[in-house]
C-alpha cells in the first residue's frame, strides 16, 4: 500500500494500518477478550493472556462482547485492506510483476495465519465458550 497517500515521502494509508494493527492487537482487545479468559496471566498458544496481565489490565476489566465484534472487524480490515489496497495501486499504477507478486504472497500469508489460528484455537481449554474462538467444534 505504499504508493497510496504517500503524502512527502511518508507512506499515510501504510503507517496508519501498522498504528490500527499494534493498538488494536496489542492493547485493545487484550484488554476486552483476555482479560475474560481462562489464560488471563498464563500462556496461552498465542501469549496474549500474559501480555494481557503484565499491561496491568484487571481480570474482567474489558467487555467481552465489544471485544469479539472488535476481533471480527479489526481481523477483516487487517486481512482485507492490504489486498484492496494493492487492487487499488494496480488500477492507478498498472500491474507489475513485483506487486503481483506482493498480492500472492499475502494471500497464502493470509491462508497460512488463519490456518495457525484455526489450529491454536483447537487446542484452546475455553474454545467452546470463547466468543473470539475460531474452532467451536
Amino acid at each position: 500500500m505504499y504508493p497510496l497517500v504517500n503524502l512527502y515521502g511518508i507512506p499515510t494509508i501504510s503507517i496508519i494500518y501498522a498504528i490500527f494493527l499494534v493498538l488494536m492487537l496489542m492493547f485493545v482487545l487484550r484488554k476486552h477478550l483476555c482479560t475474560h479468559c481462562y489464560y488471563y496471566d498464563k500462556w496461552c498458544h498465542c501469549g496474549w493472556g500474559k501480555l494481557a496481565a503484565k499491561l496491568g489490565y484487571e481480570k474482567g476489566s474489558g467487555n467481552q462482547g465489544l471485544g469479539a465484534k472488535l476481533a471480527g472487524l479489526t481481523w477483516a480490515v487487517l486481512m482485507v485492506l492490504p489486498i484492496i489496497g494493492m487492487i487499488i495501486v494496480f488500477v492507478i499504477d498498472g500491474l507489475s510483476y513485483f506487486g503481483i507478486g506482493l498480492l500472492i504472497v499475502f494471500i497464502i500469508l493470509v491462508a497460512i495465519n488463519g490456518g495457525m489460528h484455526v489450529k491454536d484455537c483447537k487446542t484452546c481449554k475455553v474454545r467452546f465458550i470463547c466468543l473470539a474462538s475460531a474452532a467451536k467444534k
